[in-house]
């Protein structure tokens, strides 16, 4: 997703900052709207002083969104080949 090896680095290191709630992310205001705001909102709102880590952290929440709505059609997709599948035994049974 990140080919830069620069851009890389700064990721890791701020993500150190994340982890360990250092900067802006241990403030009070940050920590108390997580549970508030979606997240890409939040990194939207509060990521402003790691801008590598913003990027990529809202890039990777884009995905997981759409990839979820991916793999619920492709469930739904599933369940109606099964259905099929069972329908055709039944008749090859029968």
């Amino acid at each position: 997703m990140v080919q830069d090896p620069d851009a890389l680095t700064l990721i890791n290191i701020q993500m150190e900052d994340f982890k360990n709630q250092r900067k802006f992310f241990g403030d009070p205001m940050s920590i108390r709207e997580v549970g508030r705001k979606p997240p890409a909102e939040w990194w939207e709102t509060y990521g402003d002083d790691h801008p590598e880590l913003q990027k990529f952290s809202i890039c990777v929440l884009s995905l997981t969104c759409n990839s979820f709505r991916c793999y619920h059609n492709w469930s739904a997709f599933e369940m109606v080949g099964r259905i099929w599948i069972v329908k055709h035994i039944v008749v090859v049974i029968v």
